[in-house]
């Protein structure tokens, strides 16, 4: 009789917030990750993020 094992897969972030500034980091059970940073403007919210992949992104986001 074969045994059947589940697959372990699991999520972690942590996200901290101290003002206007939020960072946040995240990863996973197949060592993806992601990290993040955004600062409060206002009317709007510059912020920037990269993953594992090498992707970098930032920006300013606008509220009106």
């Amino acid at each position: 009789m074969q045994k059947y094992q589940a697959k372990k897969e699991w999520d972690a972030s942590v996200a901290y917030t101290a003002g206007a500034v939020t960072i946040k980091a995240e990863t996973d059970e197949s060592d993806s990750w992601a990290a993040d940073v955004a600062y409060d403007l206002g009317g709007a919210t510059a912020f920037a993020m990269t993953n594992k992949e090498g992707v970098a992104i930032a920006g300013v986001s606008f509220a009106f």
